[in-house]
């Protein structure tokens, strides 16, 4: 990474008008919940007015989302925890919805000006929001700058699993005017930093930064270790799982999914905050996670931790791994499961340095597009 330049335009605060919208994804699963509050109140902290864009705009994009959304409003409050307690994913939803609404939120607006009248800058934050070909994501023109007049900047956008080959020549187009239009690029991960600057035909216009879950880690408790391994991911292959019970039989630990139901585990958590999930993350013997967010909770708990590769969330899990030096963190199914401590020191000197440089980003765009 290179260090922004040192001195930044002139900050506008909150008392001096400066209003920011953040364009993320918050609702998904924990780890989106708190890579966007980590955000949001990383720029409340640099002194701005800060409002999340609603939700809304992305029902016709996904339909689990809006049968959410439409759930939640129609039937009852018992029967919807009723509901959430046979399906996981629902009762995520639910809590991440209670959370979320503590913060300030736009009022639904299908018109994409009118999603930021008033405001003096869009921040298109982190999450695989540029992956337009991953069915979770999808293209939504928003989050490439296209509509939108007031200046707008990207925090740690991702589009790691974005395959090029299949954006017809029409949307890269689009996609790349749209890039264009930014005041100031940075991405989350080499891969998506590579393909902006390839794209847009010039090296060096986007920075790499941290995610903001490792930027400003607001919500990290860290506890005397209990004999629990939480286990926090979604697919775990039969090998996988196996491997993972074997080492904690062997440890004499019991087994905690989170978030997902897993019949091999012990116990199932139940969430009814989103902070209950990095609460119980501070308190483990180990984690076995699968997820990009699962590996930093395990890294910001100061955990040992062990991260298995899935096909879609693969590369971005070891793109951070390596980043860090903890590439021994990743599952080799030739090998045990790691034991051996991670010196925390080194990974957050490591961290530290990583911190100036994404911080010194954000202060830097942020002021140079609300003086534009």
């Amino acid at each position: 990474m290179d260090i922004p330049s040192a001195h930044a335009k002139k900050m506008v605060n909150s008392r001096g008008g400066g209003t920011v919208v953040l364009l993320t994804v918050y609702f998904a699963d924990y780890g989106s919940y708190f890579q966007a509050t980590a955000l949001y109140d990383q720029i409340v902290k640099l002194g701005y007015c800060v409002e999340l864009v609603h939700e809304s705009f992305r029902y016709a994009k996904s339909a689990r989302l809006l049968a959410g959304s439409a759930m939640s409003r129609i039937l009852p409050a018992g029967l919807n925890q009723l509901i959430g307690k046979k399906w996981a994913a629902y009762n995520t939803y639910l809590i991440l919805k209670k959370d979320i609404s503590r913060l300030k939120v736009s009022k639904p607006a299908l018109c994409v000006e009118k999603r930021y009248t008033g405001c003096d800058c869009v921040v298109v934050g982190s999450d695989e929001q540029w992956s337009v070909t991953n069915p979770n994501a999808r293209y939504i023109s928003d989050v490439f700058g296209i509509g939108i007049t007031c200046p707008h900047i990207s925090y740690a956008t991702s589009g790691i699993t974005l395959e090029e080959d299949h954006v017809a020549s029409d949307l890269r187009q689009k996609i790349t005017d749209g890039l264009r239009s930014f005041t100031m690029l940075s991405a989350r991960d080499a891969v998506t930093k590579e393909w902006v600057e390839r794209w847009l035909g010039k090296p060096g216009c986007c920075l790499r930064v941290l995610d903001p879950t490792l930027l400003n880690p607001y919500f990290v408790e860290i506890r005397d270790a209990e004999p629990i391994v939480v286990v926090y991911g979604e697919h775990f292959s039969p090998e996988q799982s196996k491997a993972i019970v074997s080492f904690a039989a062997q440890k004499g630990y019991q087994l905690m999914a989170i978030a997902w139901h897993h019949k091999w585990c012990d116990s199932f958590l139940r969430v009814t905050e989103a902070r209950d999930v990095p609460r119980a993350f501070g308190r483990a013997a180990y984690c076995a996670v699968s997820t990009f967010h699962g590996a930093i909770f395990s890294i910001l708990s100061h955990k040992p931790f062990v991260s298995f590769m899935t096909e879609q969330r693969g590369a971005k899990v070891r793109d951070l791994l390596l980043e860090l030096g903890m590439s021994d963190r990743i599952y080799d199914p030739d090998k045990t499961i790691p034991e051996e401590v991670i010196d925390y020191d080194a990974v957050e000197e490591r961290l530290s340095d990583l911190r100036c440089i994404s911080l010194g980003y954000l202060t830097e765009a942020l002021a140079a597009a609300c003086s534009d």
